[in-house]
């Protein structure tokens, strides 16, 4: 009710207006004077605004037209255009509203995109480094009492996981924190993981109950940050899951360095069933391959176990 009041009071104003001029201006000198088809016209325009925002080029239109019939029609002079700037500032206003509406839209999806990564990237910090030290764990426990030298070993891949999850978390923060805030907690900043840091996964990996390595192949060099971060946590990921769920005795890491492509692959012999490894971090894995243009496959092997394959596209020079 309040907004067929607010359209009727707008339609009475202008019309008003419009007449009120024509009767303000005096006849002009041959010109015709203001009967009921002149204030019928003069009226036309008005009562099409309540049709502006749905139509407003009808408004504007029908408006014109009215102008037009009533000028060529010798009436006297009037601001009968008023209901083309009245539909026209609608029009913008209307427009502004749209435009702020599909930025606001923009904003909240980067905003979800970024909580997106920030879970990701922690995912992919924490969760390698909790599962190496969870399982080093286990195996210094099962040795204490019948090889108490061997846990030695459990416990400094215990130290190396730790230290490698703080840095790890560190160089995440910095990744994600403004650079006007760089310095604001004294954190040292590390820079993001690369493939160099591939042979420190694989020995966090390695055990008394797996035996991990890892080749290279191609000309080695340095890729893009981009690139080398999403091969990494592609490799931080399959270890995990091998070491949490697959039972595996041995896992390879191949990293193939072509001129057009990067091919990742990771090998384990495990007994964990094909949907083992689903969840978050296969999720994560997909999600970081393709947003470079890259594929990414994975599933068990024909002879027994698992493997993770990605193709991630490199920069032509």
């Amino acid at each position: 009710m309040g907004w067929l009041l607010r359209e009727i009071a707008l339609v009475a104003a202008v019309a008003s207006f419009q007449i009120g001029t024509a009767h303000a201006g005096g006849p002009r000198d041959g010109a015709a004077e203001l009967d009921a088809l002149g204030v019928l016209l003069l009226v036309a325009g008005p009562l099409t605004l309540p049709l502006r925002h749905r139509a407003p080029w009808f408004t504007v239109g029908a408006s014109v037209l009215a102008g037009i019939a009533y000028f060529s029609l010798g009436y006297p002079g009037a601001a009968i255009f008023a209901t083309v700037v009245v539909a026209l500032v609608s029009l913008r206003r209307r427009r502004h509203i749209e435009l702020r509406a599909v930025r606001e839209r923009e904003q909240q999806q980067q905003l979800v995109e970024e909580r997106l990564a920030i879970a990701r990237e922690l995912h992919d910090v924490l969760a390698h480094s909790i599962s190496v030290i969870r399982v080093q764990a286990g195996v210094a426990l099962h040795l204490m009492d019948s090889h108490p030298a061997q846990v030695r070993t459990a416990l400094e891949a215990i130290t190396a996981a730790s230290d490698e999850g703080m840095r790890e978390l560190r160089a995440a923060v910095g990744t994600l924190r403004r650079d006007g805030d760089a310095a604001g907690d004294g954190l040292p900043m590390s820079p993001a993981p690369g493939l160099h840091q591939v042979d420190a996964l694989v020995r966090a990996a390695s055990g008394p109950a797996l035996s991990a390595a890892a080749t290279r192949s191609g000309r080695v060099r340095r890729l893009p940050a981009e690139i080398e971060l999403a091969a990494y946590r592609v490799v931080q990921e399959a270890l995990t899951n091998t070491v949490r769920h697959s039972g595996a005795h041995t896992a390879s890491v191949d990293l193939a360095y072509g001129e057009t492509a990067l091919v990742v692959q990771v090998d384990d012999d495990g007994t964990a069933a094909p949907g083992a490894p689903l969840g978050n971090g296969l999720r994560g894995m997909r999600e970081r391959v393709l947003g470079l243009g890259g594929s990414l496959t994975t599933g068990a092997r024909a002879d027994g176990g698992f493997t993770v394959h990605a193709e991630i596209p490199l920069p032509t020079a």
